[in-house]
């Protein structure tokens, strides 16, 4: 045992997914499991050891904020979608999750150990993380969007008061903010790491 999700070569497999979708564990991907402690003989989890760790799990995604979840496997589809129906029912499709009163969408695919003896659905599984991806992608575009448009009725505002007041200083920063963010902003589309975007939009407006 070594108190970490997904080790072994199931670990090794989703190391690998989330490697080509030029994801990291542990930094732009947070794995976290349903139970919080290793059921004897690792047997299934039972639904009133699911429902103890509840409380737990949700404050892990409370804490993570995350913008898109994956739920690989049934135990995880049934603590947070609230259905037993099979995931090769519910997988291919976005579906939304509930994380401290927001809506985050969410991905159905297989657990890892499942496609270690089920190789022939790696590339269903496949597809399920790219749907990942894409959701992820939409969700950062949306939020530069917002912002980008926050900063242009700042900078229109900051325009006005350079009229009434000669604060010329304010606006050429708000002006050079502009102009980066208008670069991060048309680079959505040709950069493929979107990651890479995410981190840029909140790291460097405000450096010098």
């Amino acid at each position: 045992l070594e108190g970490v999700p997904f080790v072994g070569k199931s670990g090794q497999l989703l190391t690998r997914i989330l490697e080509c979708l030029k994801w990291r564990r542990g930094e732009d991907v947070a794995i976290v499991n349903v139970l919080k402690c290793r059921p004897p003989d690792n047997r299934d989890p039972k639904p009133e050891e699911m429902a103890s760790c509840a409380a737990f799990l949700n404050r892990q995604l409370e804490l993570l904020n995350p913008k898109v979840v994956i739920l690989m496997g049934r135990f995880a589809i049934d603590r947070l979608l609230g259905t037993d129906a099979a995931v090769g029912r519910l997988r291919g499709k976005a579906h939304s999750v509930t994380v401290a009163g927001r809506t985050v969408p969410a991905v159905v695919t297989y657990h890892p150990s499942y496609l270690l003896r089920n190789p022939v659905d790696k590339e269903k599984s496949w597809q399920d993380f790219c749907l990942a991806k894409r959701l992820f992608v939409g969700s950062v575009m949306k939020q530069i969007d917002f912002h980008y448009n926050v900063m242009r009725r700042t900078i229109y505002a900051c325009k006005l008061v350079k009229k009434v007041t000669g604060l010329g200083l304010t606006a050429a920063l708000w002006s050079r903010d502009e102009a980066f963010l208008k670069t991060v902003y048309d680079d959505l589309w040709r950069f493929e790491d979107m990651a890479f975007i995410a981190h840029a939009w909140a790291g460097s407006p405000t450096q010098s």
